[in-house]
């Protein structure tokens, strides 16, 4: 079947729809007699908060991680967490699913060690690969993309990645698409507290304020992003491990916000429920660099995986607030 086609529908030209129904299908959490799913990274932020959520399925899972970021947890939900290095000798072909979420991640611990980064996201990924027949599925980056050269960035847009995260993605996802069964998801900016709390800009300023710090911003903050949280993350590898669809796929959140935005809604906020003003800063940056506003659009998720985004950064930031205010009170 070429790529694009089946049955008349239309996707994007990076996307390949095979005609065989996938194993777990619908079944996937009905306790299907099914071999194990495989959560490699699962001591981070996005590996911990799906395998809680498949163990409380009852789903059996095994989980790896080389203990490179939170080496003192032990265990998910009562299962073990291997210390495992995804470039190690692994027989994936007992699984039925791997998710891979280990990783090297974020730009600047790219671009520190790009040698090491490169071992790690492009060779590990092959590595698991190997001997593996399942289905594989695989968190990429809006990194991938570079500067926006359209305002609105789909799956169609040019890939000029301009970071080592970005360029390994990148040569990852190339590897990726030569296996038989996978899909590819391309996270926009993941915020949200699950085990952890992923340090994006809403998760500091947040935390900036419940210190009663003042919430700083570099240059005008004018620019535009699309954030994603973490309980839709979630969302959007369960419909793909329930699809028999193999792509590329952008995942993003329920809105396109600046910086000024979220400092605006923090400082609401907490002035609305503790009754105190937070100060809001801008700080004179001159880098040379021109940032695009742009939207991230996952329509094609939505059309051909059913992913919809439930969360708003707002609905996020008062349930942190209230929970703070509420631990405060015990």
């Amino acid at each position: 079947m070429k790529c694009g086609q089946k049955k008349g529908k239309h996707s994007s030209p990076n996307t390949e729809f095979k005609s065989r129904a996938y194993l777990m299908g619908t079944e996937i959490f009905s306790g299907a007699n099914v071999r194990p799913i495989l959560i490699t990274g699962a001591s981070g932020l996005v590996g911990s908060i799906l395998a809680q959520h498949l163990i409380k399925k009852n789903l059996e899972v095994d989980l790896i991680d080389n203990g490179y970021i939170h080496s003192h947890l032990k265990d998910i939900s009562g299962v073990p967490i291997k210390k495992i290095d995804i470039r190690d000798d692994i027989d994936t072909s007992i699984y039925d699913v791997i998710i891979h979420c280990a990783a090297i991640a974020g730009i600047n611990e790219c671009e520190k060690n790009p040698e090491e980064a490169y071992s790690v996201n492009v060779k590990g990924t092959y590595n698991l690969l190997r001997n593996f027949k399942g289905r594989f599925l695989f968190p990429s980056s809006s990194a991938v993309y570079g500067q926006a050269e359209h305002p609105e960035i789909d799956e169609t847009h040019p890939v000029i990645p301009r970071s080592v995260y970005g360029k390994n993605k990148f040569e990852a996802e190339g590897i990726i698409k030569l296996h038989s069964d996978y899909c590819i998801l391309r996270f926009s900016n993941i915020y949200g507290k699950g085990i952890f709390c992923k340090r994006t800009v809403a998760d500091c300023f947040v935390e900036n304020a419940l210190k009663k710090e003042t919430l700083l911003i570099h240059g005008d903050g004018k620019q535009r992003r699309d954030f994603v949280h973490i309980n839709d993350v979630v969302r959007s590898y369960i419909v793909a491990m329930r699809s028999d669809i193999n792509g590329i796929f952008n995942i993003g959140g329920n809105e396109a916000l600046s910086i000024n935005d979220i400092a605006e809604l923090v400082s609401k906020n907490y002035r609305n429920i503790f009754g105190y003003t937070i100060e809001v800063k801008h700080i004179p940056i001159d880098c040379g660099v021109s940032w695009k506003d742009f939207t991230y659009s996952s329509k094609l998720a939505k059309e051909m995986l059913g992913y919809e985004p439930a969360y708003s950064i707002n609905d996020e930031v008062r349930e942190r607030f209230l929970s703070n205010q509420r631990a405060s009170k015990c």
